[in-house]
């Protein structure tokens, strides 16, 4: 994290926030319980709990008297994480390490980077990575039973005699497991409400034309949007799997159809892969995809959900657990008696870790369910939607601003616009980097006789009323200094199917005294 900084946390689900106490340095532990009251039903809660990391930033002001000193209290946003309050409800607890989501450029603040503080290459050491980390553990009270999903009485499109192997193997592997909650039933419900095997779900798609590297197509997977409701028809692996067709026409989805869609566009490029089915946070059960590089053979992990790629010892990686492993050919589960990932071993030929479902005697059914030749669709222009978002961000920031008059100075603007032209490109290709030593000091050059904050976000485009909630959740409005001005910057990247990528440069502006 950053040096000279006093941290503090705070945990909110709408309106309300509770925050934890300020420490000191960029190692912090505070070991406090953090308690917050949500009223409603649990389906009709949808929004994300939000675990705020902020600065809190202390200056000395002087007034005309120059016996009279006052502190003036400032709070300034570093990053955050989303859960998804839906997946809480269903999971009841998360805990371990999470990676805070921080923006990709942070004006007024110098992070020190690996590559200066031990002199390690990070493409050397992948696993060595510029993130601010925390350790916490979350739990909702009361228990809500989530509705069952009984797809069992459901047709199944296999043929008889498959479903009696299926049938009779389920005894076999559910003696065998040492976890039996590992088990995932291998004839999953489609959209068109019938039963299939999983292996169908696997197999080539067609690819965006412009999307041909693993780092672009991480990039749009991870633009799609999971959706927020407790039901477990479409979360649980035991709920709805959807075919690309339909993923891709409404671009909303549960997160396990994410790793499905990742996994056939990899398989699209003749790469190595497979699905991996398992519990991760921030939302319980998911898929990964586990993939073999080409140039080093080694086997990383995919998250579709944020395009991130981990090593398999990757002690921060957010898949807690593997339940099983889904081929294009087969079925493997997880035998293992070790739970930590970290740990696994992922070699799928050694009998002892991985129980293959299908055999000699029955092979596994392939392919039927995605639709092979489909058409994307061209994104309309996005100039109009662009100055929407502006001044909807402009207007919001004005309103909550009650007690003071926000000014706005647009001199700023055209160099933050060339700064998130450029941020698309660094979002897919430098992963986990953070880049703003290079634009901060640039501004900082450019701009001497002004105190500079603020801050890019970076979200996928659903309405305007979700674009409010984040700039409101980062506090930058607060800021009462009497001589402030406000600056912002919106840049959108479309992809096909009207995938939009937006990013938001927000910047608040003192003029330094002379």
């Amino acid at each position: 994290m950053y040096s000279n900084v006093r941290p503090f946390v705070t945990l909110s689900y709408g309106q309300r926030l509770c925050r934890s106490g300020t420490a000191e340095g960029s190692n912090p532990t505070w070991n406090e319980q953090l308690k917050l009251q949500i009223t409603g039903q649990p389906f009709d809660l949808h929004d994300d709990l939000k675990i705020s990391l902020f600065d809190e930033l202390i200056e000395q002001q002087y007034t005309d008297e120059a016996s009279d000193l006052y502190q003036r209290v400032q709070c300034n946003w570093l990053g955050e994480y989303r859960v998804p309050i839906s997946s809480l409800l269903i999971s009841r607890k998360f805990e371990g390490c999470i990676e805070l989501n921080m923006p990709k450029v942070l004006v007024g603040y110098k992070r020190p980077l690996i590559d200066s503080v031990t002199n390690i290459s990070v493409e050397q050491y992948p696993e060595f990575k510029e993130s601010v980390h925390l350790w916490y553990f979350l739990s909702v009270e009361p228990i809500t039973e989530p509705l069952p999903v009984q797809v069992g009485s459901l047709a199944c499109a296999e043929l008889p005699e498959l479903q009696q192997f299926v049938n009779e193997r389920r005894v076999e592997v559910q003696q065998l497991l040492l976890q039996p909650h590992r088990y995932v039933e291998p004839l999953i419900c489609t959209s068109l409400g019938k039963r299939v095997s999983l292996t169908r779900l696997l197999e080539p798609v067609p690819v965006p034309s412009e999307l041909q590297s693993v780092e672009s197509i991480c990039r749009f997977v991870s633009l799609l949007s999971p959706l927020k409701t407790q039901l477990v028809a479409c979360q649980s692996f035991q709920g709805i799997w959807l075919d690309n067709q339909t993923l891709l026409d409404s671009t909303w989805c549960s997160v396990k159809d994410l790793g499905v869609l990742l996994c056939n566009y990899m398989l699209a490029l003749n790469l190595e892969c497979w699905l991996l089915l398992g519990l991760a946070c921030p939302y319980g059960e998911c898929t990964f995809v586990i993939y073999r590089q080409p140039e080093s053979s080694d086997l990383v992990l995919l998250a579709p959900t944020t395009g991130k790629r981990y090593q398999l010892q990757d002690t921060f990686c957010p898949l807690t657990r593997v339940h099983c492993i889904v081929t294009t050919q087969n079925i493997y589960i997880n035998i293992q008696a070790e739970e930590r990932v970290s740990m696994t071993n992922f070699n799928l030929q050694d009998g002892a870790c991985w129980l293959p479902l299908f055999n000699k005697h029955q092979a596994a059914p392939q392919g039927g369910i995605q639709k092979l030749d489909y058409a994307y669709k061209h994104s309309y222009d996005l100039g109009q939607l662009q100055k929407q978002i502006e001044r909807k961000i402009m207007k919001k920031i004005c309103a909550w601003r009650t007690t003071r008059k926000t000014i706005w100075n647009r001199a700023f603007q055209p160099r933050l616009l060339k700064i998130l032209s450029e941020m698309e490109n660094l979002a897919i290709y430098t992963g986990s980097r953070y880049d703003e030593p290079a634009f901060s000091e640039e501004l900082e050059r450019e701009y001497p006789n002004y105190r500079l904050y603020g801050f890019t976000i970076n979200f996928a485009y659903t309405n305007l009323a979700a674009i409010s909630e984040r700039i409101r959740t980062t506090c930058i409005h607060y800021n009462n200094n009497a001589n402030v001005e406000f600056c912002v910057a919106v840049h959108i990247n479309a992809y096909v199917n009207d995938v939009l990528s937006v990013w938001v440069l927000l910047l608040s502006i003192v003029p330094l005294a002379d």
